[in-house]
């Protein structure tokens, strides 16, 4: 077979590798035609702001409330021109892109692998391995176009330096024209990049002094990145100002106290990967010894500083800067699908070499080239059903979809009733996920309930707080310490809710809950016996007050024979909050008798004198319940493991019943009981001692809010308390309801 007829073998196999691949994450689709995601959403509001707002990609006028956006506008600009040039569905056209551009990642494999290494099978096995490759997979799953988009270009620019006899004038053109994209499509990617090639042309300048031809395509490709930079650079002076505010905002630099504790506790990389990365980095140059006949050619260099920068730059939480550090990940995934291409091309030839002299031995020769490629192909079918972690079978893929997959029929049809039946400056709030589909398809403004470690720019964090909270409780109270949930007085389920703030976890920890569905009053009535729920006297009166030392929560509740007024107090610097419950009688013929009161719980329940402790073992954290006056009657339910414990309360007045709780918690270094009982010993005596750390009150009440935000609808997941919670207020109105979804409107007089 001749050399030509040869390449165009391979060529053919990696073109038929191209199409399964683009078939596999066509395929990814599978219900209806919405693409798995949340940031689907994300991104088509950016390109409904670029469209519709004239040509505008410094503001998102829809997601998170609208504000400053710091997206790259490149692949947002190019796939605006396919919906408007097709009319397809603009969702539908980021996923087409997306994918393309993902399955190419698969020449691009097949290509710099061949140019720079020069090896048949392994260029064909770095194709195949990268149309599997479980990040790429994951990455177009979750809706990280733009980083699917540079994942491929990064490499493409990179293959230029690998190309043989590319005029030097076409080197640079192409070269700085793929490197401009990269400055104004997606900034992380270009800074990887950078730090990447920076030191990669420096040691390669040096290291090529022996061969003046390839210190020149070092130098092309170097001041094709300063061309690259000005062609983008109207686009880097117009958005520079936009990053400047931001940054000064606390962006990047961990201003933002709940960006930056969530990243530490959530989006950390450990320093072991850095460590681990050394292994492929120092086998690259053994490669390039191996096949090039030089440990510090620039084809062992490129590929070790490919892999060691993006795994140093996980760890840059050491020079102050926060940001999601598994992004950087994704700048291994390249050179790592090279590095086992070759590992498997190099152990399937020395396999195949032991076998070529064994069969030799034996009188039954089988050519060297065929014993390569059938190892070769056993490899690839064991990566094929999924038993190498960094690849995921077809199988795996349809799975990772659906576990990032947020919108169904059901969540569409809600989306085109938005869009369809709601005014186009109405503010929502809604969950992640679902919310940032409704800015993007739905076209309105929505604040998204987004936890802060996937979060970014200093104004999405407040948004995504309103939104978190708006839809777990109706009040909060916090002092820094602890967190008082309360869902208000018209459905029983956290009222309240203790929630405890610890360095290990990157939101407050709940802890246990009262329930006023649970707060049963036994009286009497001139000679008859009754019971009543709590929730079931009407509400009268709701007040919630801030003050510089405290934040209170009061609700009175009245009928024809009883009140009731609950109160709960937090203290400023103090882990412990005050919970006060009083019945009155209001005529002579009512005679209270007790007040049984169930109290949710989460952990191993610790009962002393006048306190009780519930540990959360894993978490080590412990709740305590404080008895300062009476302490009541307990009992455990089930008596092994319980997770409720009754709270008995006899009437010494018949007229009233007066009760005082202290409620809070604190973490703890051991988790052995003599060791926590002392710890609950001496906060029953000494709870109200202040903290040496000040930290603000903070009171939220949803009623506020909604007015400040001009909040007009809510959008939420069909579960029981989250229907409850808005159809039983009268502040709300049920709008829109389908097996999935349901959408309450704010009443006007209180909108």
């Amino acid at each position: 077979m001749t050399k030509t007829s040869k390449k165009i073998n391979e060529s053919s196999l990696a073109l038929c590798i191209f199409i399964f691949a683009v078939l596999y994450r066509l395929l990814l689709l599978q219900t209806e035609i919405y693409p798995p995601g949340p940031d689907a959403g994300l991104h088509s509001s950016i390109i409904n702001s670029i469209v519709f707002e004239n040509g505008n990609f410094s503001w998102n006028y829809y997601h998170m409330g609208g504000g400053p956006s710091l997206t790259h506008p490149g692949f947002h600009f190019f796939t605006s021109f396919i919906w408007l040039t097709t009319g397809m569905p603009d969702y539908l056209a980021q996923y087409l892109v997306a994918t393309l551009f993902s399955s190419l990642i698969v020449l691009c494999a097949f290509l710099i692998t061949r140019a720079a290494w020069g090896l048949p099978f392994a260029s064909l096995i770095a194709a195949f391995l990268a149309a599997l490759s479980r990040y790429d997979i994951e990455m177009i799953a979750w809706g990280g176009y733009p980083n699917v988009v540079m994942l491929m270009v990064i490499p493409l620019a990179f293959y230029m330096l690998f190309r043989r006899d590319t005029p030097s004038t076409t080197l640079v053109v192409i070269s700085s024209l793929l490197i401009g994209t990269l400055f104004i499509t997606h900034s992380l990617s270009i800074t990887a990049f950078l730090c990447i090639a920076s030191p990669f042309l420096v040691l390669a300048f040096f290291a090529s002094n022996k061969s003046p031809k390839d210190k020149r395509v070092i130098l092309l490709f170097a001041s094709a990145i300063f061309l690259g930079f000005l062609i983008a650079s109207p686009f880097i002076a117009y958005v520079f100002p936009v990053y400047l505010k931001n940054v000064e905002e606390g962006m990047f630099v961990g201003a933002i106290n709940e960006n930056r504790e969530a990243i530490v506790l959530t989006r950390m990389v450990s320093v072991q990967l850095v460590l681990a990365s050394l292994i492929p980095a120092f086998s690259f140059l053994m490669f390039s010894k191996r096949y090039k006949g030089a440990f510090f050619d620039k084809t062992g260099l490129l590929f070790s500083l490919w892999i060691l920068i993006p795994a140093i730059l996980t760890q840059s939480y050491i020079i102050g800067v926060y940001t999601d550090y598994f992004r950087f990940l994704h700048f291994l995934i390249f050179p790592l699908t090279v590095f086992f291409a070759l590992l498997i091309d190099h152990i399937s030839g020395f396999i195949a070499k032991a076998l070529g002299n064994f069969t030799r031995d034996v009188k039954a020769p089988i050519s060297l080239g065929t014993l390569h490629s059938l190892l070769v192909t056993g490899f690839l079918v064991v990566s094929l059903f999924g038993f190498i972690p960094f690849f995921a079978s077809p199988a795996e893929g349809f799975s990772i979809a659906n576990y990032y997959r947020v919108v169904y029929p059901p969540e569409f049809e809600s989306i085109e009733w938005i869009k369809e039946r709601t005014p186009i400056n109405a503010v929502f709030a809604s969950p992640h996920g679902y919310g940032w589909w409704i800015s993007g398809i739905g076209q309105r403004v929505t604040l998204s309930a987004t936890e802060p470690q996937f979060l970014i720019v200093p104004h999405e964090f407040e948004a995504a707080y309103i939104a978190r909270t708006l839809l777990s409780t109706n009040f909060v109270l916090n002092n820094g310490f602890i967190e008082i949930w309360d869902d208000g007085s018209y459905v029983g389920r956290y009222n309240p809710m203790l929630l405890i703030n610890c360095t290990r976890l990157p939101e407050p920890h709940p802890m246990f809950y009262f329930n006023e569905s649970e707060i049963t009053i036994f009286y009497r009535e001139n000679t008859s016996t009754k019971i009543v729920d709590a929730i079931e006297v009407p509400p009268k009166n709701l007040t919630i007050e801030t003050a510089q030392e405290s934040a209170r929560l009061l609700i009175m509740r009245e009928n024809t024979h009883l009140t009731l007024t609950r109160r709960v107090e937090v203290l400023k610097d103090t882990r412990f909050a005050i919970l006060s419950l009083s019945i009155k009688g209001l005529d002579n013929k009512t005679s209270l008798e007790y007040v049984r009161i169930m109290l949710h719980i989460q952990g191993k329940v610790l009962q002393m004198e006048q306190t009780v402790g519930v540990l959360d073992e894993n978490a080590k954290i412990c709740a305590q319940i404080i008895f300062e006056e009476k302490k009541p009657l307990i009992k455990l339910f089930p008596s092994e493991n319980p997770n409720c414990l009754e709270l008995l309360y006899t009437a010494e007045n018949p007229q009233s019943i007066e009760i005082t709780i202290i409620i809070g918690g604190f973490e703890t270094e051991k988790i052995e009981e003599t060791y926590v009982e002392s710890l609950l010993a001496n906060m029953t005596r000494s709870w109200s001692k202040k903290e040496s750390e000040s930290l603000p009150i903070r009171a939220f009440d949803y009623r506020e809010t909604i007015k400040l935000k001009k909040i007009t609808f809510i959008a939420c997941e069909r579960k029981e308390f989250a229907i409850k919670r808005f159809a039983n207020d009268p502040m709300f109105n049920l709008v829109f309801i389908n097996d999935n979804v349901a959408i309450f409107k704010v009443r006007d007089s209180n909108g």
